[in-house]
């Protein structure tokens, strides 16, 4: 299994990073454990997280509620077209494997 993590650190090198990739929205497609601790990191960093997963918007209101008013909750579709970076952290599941 490949993983693939954005880093985002506080501070002068998150105003950097903004700066030169001009990201302000992250759209994350899958919202799990891995998903919502980088959105925490990301809202830390001064940037809005877009969540979604495959079960609709309205199983993800205790997550935005809980990362404040620079997350909310859309369709996976929606994470896509709005996200100025999209990240999509999926896991593998049991179905999908045999």
């Amino acid at each position: 299994m490949n993983v693939y993590l954005l880093l985002i650190q506080q501070g002068a090198a998150s105003a950097r990073w903004k700066k030169t990739f001009m990201t302000q929205t992250i759209g994350f497609i899958g919202s799990g454990m891995i998903s919502g601790q980088v959105a925490r990191l990301a809202i830390a960093a001064g940037l809005n997280v877009i969540l979604s997963n495959s079960r609709g918007p309205e199983t993800l209101a205790d997550l935005s509620a809980e990362l404040g008013e620079h997350a909310r909750a859309a369709t996976p579709a929606e994470a896509a077209r709005e996200g100025d970076l999209v990240a999509s952290i999926l896991t593998e599941s049991p179905a999908a494997a045999g």
